[in-house]
């Protein structure tokens, strides 16, 4: 498998295993297996990896956490073009983009030949978001878009998402166009690779808690402001990317696990299905651990890092106070105009309202405790 460089009709010297072995090693019953966990931010996912303790089930670790493909995101959010449509990029812009997803990718491969060349499991935990290229992105509200991209229509906007589509190539065989349903920068080939898990969360849960992570102390203080984030996390403050990629696998023959927050804050049972049914030890499992010492939650004085990882550092075990259980939506949107302010309040309770149809979709499918 070759990744494609800036110049689409010559491949880069970035390389990855050929095809036909990636997909049966894949999909093979056989150790070692392929496992990808599609979460979205402040879904409880550092709960679930937790209570998996990954760490004492040869899973590898990695430098980021797992997020191979969160530096070109971040580094698109510093440019302030994540939201902007792709053709009103700088050749600059674009060149640093694609540089860095082809590093995410050639990265994510060496971690995976390491980790199968040593006989450990590839458990692999990455934001949905992250994995989606940057056309699909900036048109995921089309009807808001009033640039070249919408004009062009959707096979013009197909011809723009193949020079973010990666990994296209098997030595010198083409491989086919990714499908509809798949919106990443990796081929059909390797998403099939992998045994797929979705982690869910309510919405009305998630997305306030992923603002406030977000933005820290950095609250707009202008409408001006609020309406600038209201456009740069637009994209992000949905289920859609989820719901298409469990799509992509159910169209191509395969059922992936579904697994609901408030089932892994309540049921040990439901995780323990998970981590049966994807292969780790269910005896390592654990639900209490000893907080993180006050030297590891400075993280470096990273104060992104603390606000996204500081809870569950800093906890002993599962906290049931994170459920959706007894959610008042009602009760909620009024805090949210309150903490928020108008304008960013009135559209977090349009993003969790536009977002409860893909999240019911994906939760009528999880796995359930057996009294349920």
């Amino acid at each position: 498998m070759v990744v494609w460089g800036m110049n689409l009709s010559e491949p880069s010297n970035i390389t990855t295993k050929p095809c036909s072995q990636t997909m049966a090693q894949g999909l093979s019953t056989k150790e070692p297996r392929r496992v990808y966990l599609f979460t979205h931010p402040r879904v409880t996912s550092n709960l679930l990896v937790k209570i998996l303790n990954v760490k004492e089930q040869n899973v590898p670790p990695s430098d980021k956490g797992g997020y191979f493909f969160q530096t070109p995101v971040y580094k698109a959010i510093e440019l302030k073009i994540r939201h902007k449509a792709t053709t009103a990029w700088t050749d600059d812009e674009v060149s640093a983009i694609r540089e860095l997803y082809e590093k995410s990718i050639s990265d994510l491969q060496k971690w995976i030949d390491e980790a199968e060349k040593n006989g450990q499991f590839v458990f692999i935990k990455e934001h949905a978001i992250f994995m989606i290229d940057p056309v699909s992105v900036t048109n995921y509200h089309p009807h808001k878009r009033a640039d070249k991209e919408r004009a062009d229509g959707t096979e013009a906007l197909s011809e723009l998402r193949k020079q973010w589509q990666f990994g296209r190539s098997c030595g010198e065989v083409e491989l086919p166009n990714p499908s509809p349903l798949n919106q990443t920068v990796v081929s059909d080939e390797f998403l099939l690779s992998f045994t797929p898990t979705f982690l869910i969360r309510h919405p009305a849960l998630t997305f306030p808690s992923f603002l406030r992570a977000y933005i820290g102390e950095g609250m707009p203080k202008t409408n001006f402001e609020a309406s600038a984030l209201v456009d740069e996390l637009d994209h992000s403050m949905t289920f859609h990317w989820m719901h298409h990629l469990y799509d992509f696998y159910v169209s191509k023959g395969i059922e992936p696990l579904v697994v609901e927050s408030d089932d892994v804050i309540s049921s040990h049972e439901v995780v323990i299905d998970y981590a049966h049914h994807i292969g780790l030890d269910t005896e390592k499992l654990h639900w209490n651990w000893s907080p993180a010492s006050e030297k590891q939650l400075e993280m470096g004085g990273n104060s992104r890092l603390q606000r996204f990882l500081g809870t569950i550092m800093s906890s002993s075990g599962v906290m049931n106070d994170k459920m959706a259980k007894n959610l008042d939506l009602a009760v909620e949107r009024k805090k949210w105009k309150q903490e928020f302010g108008g304008l960013i309040g009135e559209k977090m309770v349009e993003w969790v309202e536009a977002a409860m149809e893909d999240y019911e979709y994906l939760k009528e499918r999880r796995l359930r405790p057996s009294s349920t």
